[in-house]
């Protein structure tokens, strides 16, 4: 439907249609005006919210029940040099997610930051240094390889929880984004048509 005018020359033209019309403008202020959330759709928001709590907690402490297996799986001299280097690969790990703070991926620039991966080498091949050879300063014990790719393993988790997360992201941005083109492209102003008039 649109609203027409009727002009001199026996031809009417339409200056508006859709939401510019004045039924489209009261349907349009319905809309604003009805921007509350109805019980269930209240209620669904709880779920979601108590479901993504819930799934927080049981992740983490499977994770936690994972390393403590992890970490049983040494023997106990070896277990607290175990949770030493855990922590440090960690954060070792953590530094690559520090360096795109955004949610882009940080495999897109990874090979760029050269300085970065020459630190994490160094940074790691200390760490080795330590545990192997430095148990009579830093009371550690010299760990088998089978325990160091599972610490390498378990501490790349950090990256692989990130990317995940940040997957979520940008497919949830990429959605806000289409709704609001779409939004857009439904608002925007019509020309005016002008129609003959059949006499």
């Amino acid at each position: 439907s649109g609203c027409f005018v009727t002009a001199g020359n026996g031809r009417a033209v339409v200056t508006a249609v859709g939401d510019d019309t004045e039924f489209g403008k009261i349907a349009r202020e319905l809309r604003a005006a009805d921007t509350g959330m109805t019980p269930l759709q209240e209620k669904l928001a709880k779920l979601g919210k108590v479901i993504a709590v819930v799934g927080s907690i049981v992740a983490a402490l499977v994770f936690m029940l994972q390393v403590a297996r992890f970490v049983a799986s040494g023997t106990a001299e070896q277990q607290s040099t175990i949770l030493f280097t855990l922590f440090v690969v960690f954060q070792l790990f953590n530094a690559f997610n520090s360096r795109e703070l955004g949610n882009a991926s940080l495999f897109a620039n990874l090979l760029r930051n050269k300085v970065m991966i020459g630190v994490f080498a160094l940074m790691f091949a200390l760490q080795v240094l330590v545990v192997q050879f430095g148990g009579a300063m830093f009371r550690t014990v010299p760990l088998p390889i089978d325990l160091w790719l599972k610490i390498i393993a378990v501490g790349f988790g950090v990256v692989v929880l990130q990317e995940a997360i940040k997957a979520v992201k940008r497919a949830a941005a990429t959605i806000r984004a289409r709704r609001t083109a779409n939004e857009s492209d439904s608002q925007q102003p019509h020309q005016p048509i002008t129609l003959d008039l059949v006499d």
